[in-house]
């Protein structure tokens, strides 16, 4: 980028020099009286008498002080101040002379400065007089270098794998102008993220705003449950693109995100427990709740007592609470043996026989924290439990000392231990 900074040339008034007084055509007495004559005489004979008596007028006109005048009489110094040798510099920012400072026959002062665009775009800049060596005026000329549109976007994928119950997929993206710089114009900027399945079917999700410097932001976009297989994973293409008034202006490369399988769990042949933990990996310091729900083979659930055990050195037991079908339980909680006993006595008034019969009766929740120090790792042994009591409303005892099953993201029906994966933060 090229800018020619000008200064305007100052100054008027009266450039005429006072004439020189006409000498006084009358005498005057002395002031005091002659002195004695001389005492001797001279060496040299006297010069000649002058030849004729002075003029009392000058002899010529004052001499004036020649310069123009513009149209209102004001002083024009247009011819003078190129000898002042004024120098316009960069007062801020970044450019170059390209050339010395010049001065035009209308006394502009002007210099040419390149290179502002080596600053970055929406760099300030601006520009000063010196006449001497002392600046004169006020900084001016100012200005900054230009933003470009985006015409480049890049992705970093923070979730290459999603979950059917953690289903959200975020990118991370950087645009960059024609010259690669971040710095770009945000006015008008539109940013979305696609994500799109291997039939073709697509979401659209808006992204996040830009940073103004780094020309990063963020993108996320939930996938419907319904692209998640229970055969096999699959896959989406993720992209984003950038454009200006709905046109595009530049879309990113592909990148792949799997979709895990959706696990499926047989059903309990018999009356007994399960509960369902998060089918997903989790992070250290995550909270997450595991529901516990009874199969009662056709009976009326009216009592039961329940044994959770946890591996400590992985998890935090937080706290427990009770289905409302059920009157509250007692819970036991021994944190250096990682265990929890539970037992409620009855139904909770206005329960009804077949609310507490079926195959998927809710009965309590637990909370647990993954710890701060839990190591990376799949724990397959993090949790268990099991069914000491089932009692119907009769008061009949239809189950005793039975393992509770587990459905965890392995999909087993059968599983009495529960898999607890930690991974670290921004894996999948």
């Amino acid at each position: 980028a090229e800018l020619t900074f000008g200064l305007v040339r100052l100054g008027h008034g009266n450039c005429m020099l006072p004439p020189t007084p006409a000498p006084s055509t009358h005498t005057v007495s002395p002031s005091l009286p002659p002195t004695p004559g001389p005492s001797s005489r001279p060496s040299l004979p006297p010069t000649p008498a002058p030849s004729g008596e002075p003029s009392l007028v000058p002899t010529f006109s004052p001499t004036g002080f020649n310069c123009s005048y513009d149209e209102a009489g004001n002083m024009d110094p247009t011819r003078y101040l190129a000898h002042l040798k004024p120098e316009l510099k960069v007062a801020s920012g970044s450019a170059f002379a390209l050339a010395p400072t010049q001065i035009d026959d209308g006394a502009f002062a002007s210099r040419r400065f390149g290179l502002l665009s080596s600053a970055a775009p929406a760099s300030t800049f601006a520009f000063e007089t010196y006449v001497a060596g002392t600046m004169v005026g006020a900084v001016g000329g100012g200005g900054q270098t230009l933003l470009r549109e985006a015409e480049r976007v890049s992705v970093v994928l923070k979730t290459p794998r999603a979950y059917w119950d953690s289903a959200a997929v975020e990118v991370a993206y950087q645009v960059r102008d024609a010259a690669g710089r971040s710095q770009v114009l945000l006015t008008g900027l539109s940013v979305k993220l696609t994500l799109t399945l291997g039939n073709g079917t697509s979401v659209n999700s808006t992204c996040g705003s830009t940073n103004s410097a780094s020309g990063i932001g963020a993108c996320a976009a939930t996938i419907d449950p319904s692209w998640f297989s229970t055969g096999a994973d699959a896959s989406v293409k993720a992209t984003v693109a950038v454009g200006y008034l709905a046109a595009g202006a530049a879309t990113s490369d592909p990148v792949q995100v799997v979709l895990e399988k959706k696990p499926t769990f047989a059903g309990l042949t018999g009356a007994g427990m399960f509960m369902v933990l998060p089918q997903h990996p989790l992070v250290r310091g995550q909270s997450f709740s595991v529901p516990i729900f009874a199969s009662t083979n056709g009976q009326a659930l009216d009592i039961w007592l329940l044994s959770i055990a946890y591996d400590a050195s992985v998890l935090e037991y937080r706290s427990s609470s009770t289905a409302a079908l059920f009157n509250t339980a007692v819970v036991t909680h021994n944190a250096a043996e990682g265990t929890v006993l539970m037992s409620t006595n009855a139904v909770a008034s206005g329960t009804e026989s077949a609310d507490v019969t079926g195959a998927q009766v809710a009965v309590a929740t637990l909370d647990f924290k993954v710890k701060a120090a839990a190591s990376y790792a799949a724990h397959s042994a993090a949790l268990s439990f099991e069914v000491k009591d089932m009692v119907n409303e009769h008061n009949i005892k239809f189950v005793e000392g039975v393992a509770g099953l587990i459905r965890d993201r392995r999909g087993l029906g059968n599983a009495t231990k529960a898999l607890v994966e930690v991974r670290e933060v921004g894996t999948a």
